[in-house]
């Protein structure tokens, strides 16, 4: 099962409506979402999508708790940063951004050995997750959240 068939196996089985994706990066995991409300945000990404916002989660928040409209995400996916401080952030932002029966998806927090952890990546491995995974450790720690890994 690959991250955008369980993204799209939860949004159908939970008729979730509204989705936000932290990390854009290209977008080929946002473009095989089927949800009727979504947006994207990465602040490297380029700006010629219309589905993206060039703006890192902190910045998001802001421009919502400055809205009057209160916007909620159904479900949201965080793979942006690879840091652990970073994703931190990302997943406390996203907790106030959640819709009551809302989830929060984490990616890259699975390592498969020392190397792919590193805090940069290692020329040893084809790709990198860095510490994100320690974030996800220590939000478990938060008595409101349950989790679980996926080996996708």
């Amino acid at each position: 099962m690959n991250r955008s068939h369980l993204l799209n196996s939860l949004i159908e089985a939970k008729n979730y409506n509204s989705y936000l994706e932290i990390g854009y990066g290209d977008g080929d995991t946002f473009h095989q979402i089927d949800s009727y409300s979504k947006i994207g945000i990465d602040p490297y990404t380029p700006e010629y999508d219309p589905f993206v916002h060039r703006i890192n989660s902190s910045q998001l928040k802001k421009r919502i708790t400055n809205n009057p409209n209160k916007i909620e995400f159904d479900l949201v996916f965080i793979d942006g940063s690879h840091l652990c401080e970073d994703v931190l952030i990302d997943i406390i932002v996203s907790i106030q951004l959640l819709s009551e029966n809302g989830c929060i998806v984490l990616h890259d927090c699975l390592p498969p050995s020392l190397d792919w952890q590193l805090r940069s990546q290692s020329p040893n491995v084809p790709g990198w997750m860095g510490d994100a995974w320690r974030a996800a450790l220590a939000s478990l720690e938060h008595e409101l959240i349950e989790g679980f890994t996926i080996n996708d």
